[in-house]
């Protein structure tokens, strides 16, 4: 069985999804794990400390769970996307990331979250490799391709950070936070021809163009597409 736990923290409000059977809720302690309580229950414990806003507590369980289960990858994993609501340590991040791929080296996503730790402690070569290695192992993986396109951008890469936007651009399409990325890259290079059409695919499959037809607005008018410019307004006037 497969635990996948993800965090996301708005501004007062913490959720989490677990991607396993539906497990009864239960109240685990650090004691109860070191009793020798399976590590399922838990990762299903923080959860349900997670959805109530107590994230430092679920973090804490799940510290003690790698402590119990140092080989279990995902006990790792979890610890980490929790203490990322925090105030990470990121060479702590970085060593119990290292530990899970130890484990289990042909988790792409376990490869993907060093990466991000790496960009973290400004280590962006790593964090290419890293990414990198997230791609060869799960090709169509989006988030390491565009990870690796900001990092080359931080790193004034830009016709690196072009080529790679462009061929995830030729592969999905639909991605259309790829493509906005692309369209920052060409108005950066001054390729603004390029934006617009890119632009014009972003407009036809959003579903709320507004903004994006105000940027195509301006570079037509910025080009000296008259035609084009009053098309555009057209639509975004009415």
């Amino acid at each position: 069985m497969q635990i996948h736990l993800k965090t996301k923290q708005s501004a007062t409000v913490v959720s989490a999804t677990i991607c396993m059977c539906c497990v009864a809720a239960h109240w685990w302690t650090a004691d109860a794990i070191a009793d020798g309580q399976d590590g399922a229950s838990a990762i299903d414990a923080a959860a349900a400390l997670l959805e109530q806003g107590r994230v430092n507590e679920a973090c804490r369980l799940l510290k003690t769970t790698t402590d119990q289960l140092p080989t279990w990858w995902v006990a790792h994993y979890d610890y980490v996307r929790c203490a990322k609501l925090l105030t990470p340590n990121w060479e702590e991040l970085a060593q119990h990331i290292r530990a899970a791929i130890s484990t289990d080296p042909d988790k792409a996503s376990l490869h993907y979250e060093l990466g991000t730790i790496e960009v973290e402690l400004g280590q962006l070569e790593k964090a290419i490799a890293s990414f990198n290695t997230a791609l060869a192992l799960s090709p169509k993986y989006r988030e390491p391709q565009r990870k690796i396109a900001d990092v080359y951008w931080t790193l004034g890469m830009l016709s690196k950070a072009r080529e790679g936007l462009e061929a995830q651009f030729q592969e999905a399409p639909d991605d259309l936070v790829a493509a906005n990325r692309l369209v920052d890259v060409y108005l950066h290079e001054n390729m603004l021809k390029a934006a617009a059409d890119i632009l014009e695919h972003v407009a036809r499959k959003s579903r709320f163009p507004a903004h994006t037809m105000a940027r195509l607005a301006k570079i037509y008018e910025k080009i000296g597409d008259t035609a084009s410019y009053r098309r555009t307004m057209q639509l975004l006037e009415r």
